[in-house]
């Protein structure tokens, strides 16, 4: 017989909290006063500074985030639908 308590915790998505850097935090408050390209190397958070930017316009209800969203999601379909098929 199952336990209750297992089952919901199985069910639980996990949320992993990401410390930003001292330069991530610059970089996103540069990109605030003004238009810019960040260029690190692979693995310094450029993602995570995108992420960061995302979130300061969606809580703005800024429309900036919601034209690029349906593009975004459409190649990541694609993508998912090229390693299928590999």
């Amino acid at each position: 017989m199952s336990n209750d308590t297992s089952a919901t915790q199985a069910d639980e998505v996990l949320i992993q909290t990401i410390e930003t850097r001292k330069y991530q935090l610059e970089m996103l408050e540069e990109s605030l006063r003004r238009n810019i390209i960040i260029a690190l190397d692979t693995g310094a958070g450029k993602t995570h500074i995108a992420v960061l930017r995302m979130k300061h316009e969606i809580d703005r209800e800024s429309p900036k985030v919601c034209a690029p969203l349906p593009h975004a999601m459409f190649s990541t379909c694609q993508c998912r639908g090229q390693i299928a098929h590999r």
